[in-house]
């Protein structure tokens, strides 16, 4: 099932067949590098560094998933902190995280 949580990007189909026949568990990491919805820049920064991934998965304080972020918009956060706008929903509040582009 495909959770449709508000600004966050989901992938519905998959873009390459070929991974349909894989488990999650042979692509991912173990255990999973994720990002705490609290953590300061630089833990943040010091994530990026420690590893190669595209995404990460983004934990509220009790460890249950709140989102997930791409190291390229974390990138382009770090480089613009300008562009974040709204703060992430507390845990329990709905909806999900993400940046959101500045208003027209």
């Amino acid at each position: 099932r495909i959770s449709r949580r508000p600004r966050i990007p989901m992938v519905v189909t998959p873009t390459n067949n070929r991974l349909a026949r894989y488990r999650a568990s042979e692509i991912m990491s173990s255990p999973v590098i994720s990002i705490d919805r609290r953590a300061r820049v630089r833990h943040v920064i010091a994530t990026l560094a420690s590893c190669r991934h595209n995404g990460f998965p983004v934990v509220d304080p009790s460890g249950a998933l709140a989102g997930t972020v791409l190291r390229s918009q974390l990138l382009a956060l770090l480089h613009n902190p300008q562009t974040i706008m709204i703060p992430l929903p507390e845990a329990g509040g709905g909806g999900g995280g993400g940046t959101n582009a500045p208003p027209p």
